[in-house]
């Protein structure tokens, strides 16, 4: 029973479901929530199933990827397959369908506008995994959109989305392009083995590294128009930080051509939007001078 409850919190990825949960509660409360009462916030129930449907829905996603990448992950991460091999395919589905009809049931509670929101969000994920994953390039475009919905999911319910969340929403969706494409780079080898189509399979690694070259730039840009918005000022030090970051990922990318400099690359751009994650704590000033805490003095600390 213990080995099952290990293989199925591996199978739902339970850490990146962490970040994202704190991500949607960390938009609500500090960019759609600013100087609103945090108090209210909390109460709000529907703000709270809003976040658990999508939890839920993101983990039965990952139940359906791995169910369709199962042999590929034989041989790209093998310690992590025998983890997830501990759940018979039978009660991988069961979970799948158990979760996503757990998700839909809970949305109406919401509304049907709900209900039909998540519905296309589970079917997109289904396409995703079923058959646009296997097109290149859109693949991994169509991966980062699927992670960004659920930011999407609390801005809808909170009806409030300008410019400025739109070039946030671009910062991050290219952010996320360039892990995917790097995570391409890190399973070439099982890909190959197993003839999945990928833009590094078709186009070769070195093209790969071109296109993320590209995203960088286009990432620099949208950090630079955010790093001179006034709302934006508090999180100068990381969009600073990430406009290095990217210059540097790039230059080591052209530099390394093996499986752990691309996982660790992999990783180095997860810690990177973790961190903006956390930054966005930062934002309500107003909540943290309440608290006592002067957050500019905490940053220059």
């Amino acid at each position: 029973m213990g080995y099952q409850l290990f293989g199925l919190l591996s199978l739902v990825r339970v850490y990146n479901l962490f970040w994202v949960v704190l991500a949607q509660y960390f938009v609500a409360f500090f960019i759609f929530g600013v100087g609103d009462n945090k108090l209210l916030l909390l109460q709000n129930f529907e703000l709270h199933l809003i976040v658990f449907i999508t939890g839920c829905i993101i983990a039965a996603g990952y139940i359906l990827n791995h169910l369709y990448d199962s042999q590929k992950d034989l041989i790209n991460r093998p310690y992590k397959s025998i983890i997830d091999g501990q759940i018979s395919r039978g009660h991988k589905w069961s979970f799948l369908v158990g979760i996503n009809v757990l998700a839909l049931s809970l949305s109406l509670l919401i509304s049907l506008k709900s209900f039909l929101f998540f519905n296309f969000y589970i079917f997109s994920i289904w396409m995703y995994s079923h058959r646009i994953k296997r097109i290149p390039l859109l693949g991994n475009f169509f991966a980062a959109i699927l992670s960004v919905i659920p930011i999407l999911a609390v801005s809808i319910y909170f009806n409030k989305f300008d410019l400025l969340n739109a070039y946030q929403a671009l910062f991050l969706f290219l952010l996320l392009v360039i892990k995917e494409l790097i995570k391409d780079l890190e399973n070439l080898k099982g890909d190959l083995a197993l003839s999945y189509s990928t833009y590094a399979v078709e186009n070769g690694e070195r093209s790969t590294k071109k296109i993320i070259a590209l995203l960088a730039v286009g990432c620099i840009v949208s950090a630079a128009f955010l790093f001179e918005q006034e709302q934006m000022q508090i999180l100068k030090p990381y969009f600073l930080y990430t406009i290095i970051f990217l210059g540097v990922l790039t230059v080591i990318l052209f530099l390394v051509n093996n499986n752990k400099s691309y996982h660790f690359l992999y990783n180095f751009v997860k810690l990177n939007i973790v961190m903006g994650i956390a930054s966005l704590a930062f934002l309500d000033q107003q909540f943290w001078s309440e608290l006592g805490i002067n957050v500019r003095q905490f940053l220059q600390f």
